[in-house]
């Protein structure tokens, strides 16, 4: 992801901000993640 920011720097500050959700969620369903991330689709 660092190297993957650092030559698309356009996308650094979202790919973060993604991270940072992700990291500090606690989700057991995926209600929960669509919670978050209400485009999220269940694979």
């Amino acid at each position: 992801m660092q190297l993957f920011s650092k030559k698309h720097n356009a996308a650094s500050y979202a790919l973060n901000k993604w991270f940072k959700t992700v990291r500090t969620s606690t989700w057991s369903t995926h209600a929960d993640v669509k919670a978050t991330f209400s485009d999220v689709d269940y694979m």
